[in-house]
């Protein structure tokens, strides 16, 4: 990104901490009004989106945020954003058209898009890249595999710009329940 460009972001704000989504990771979002729960060994998938005809994976990005930075949210109603598996890099596509959908055959589910809970207090913004700070380069690789690519300090708030595609294919949001639920 050049010095001009901006940065459109879905900003996620919870006390204390914040989270940037790039938006051209967001192929469009609604309230998450149809959702089906499904049984799930996997913390942060449980449930299904229902989209006109079709059934999404929906993971519960807000819990995992909320558990991962011990964050607080006030927001109710909950906001989904789709993601289109077609602009994913090839690592996480193969993922899960190899390991994910295939073991989830029976039901029937869109293998093109994925979906993601957020806060209902969702609002987009725009970003210079001047606005974002590296991590410290003694952490920064491990922190940007898992898909927190820059920091977004702010007066009231430190934030993370998050990558969907890399936290997906890292497979943090594939945690065990059974794993959390023993640490509760």
């Amino acid at each position: 990104m050049s010095a001009s460009e901006e940065l459109r972001v879905l900003f996620l704000q919870y006390e204390g901490v914040h989270f940037l989504l790039d938006r051209s990771q967001c192929a469009s979002s609604l309230f998450a009004s149809e959702v089906q729960e499904v049984g799930s060994r996997h913390r942060y998938l449980r449930e299904l989106l229902r989209v006109g005809d079709e059934r999404l994976l929906f993971f519960d990005l807000q819990l995992f945020l909320r558990e991962t930075f011990h964050a607080r949210s006030g927001a109710g109603a909950q906001l989904a954003i789709i993601g289109e598996l077609a602009g994913f890099e090839s690592r996480t596509r193969e993922l899960f058209r190899r390991s994910v959908f295939p073991s989830l055959e029976r039901l029937e589910l869109d293998t093109g898009r994925i979906a993601f809970r957020i806060p209902s207090d969702t609002v987009m913004r725009s970003l210079s890249p001047e606005d974002l700070a590296p991590h410290n380069v003694s952490i920064r690789r491990p922190l940007e595999a898992r898909g927190l690519l820059a920091l977004h300090p702010t007066e009231r708030s430190m934030g993370f710009l998050l990558d969907l595609d890399r936290l997906v294919g890292s497979r943090l949001l594939f945690a065990s329940a059974r794993r959390k639920e023993a640490d509760e």
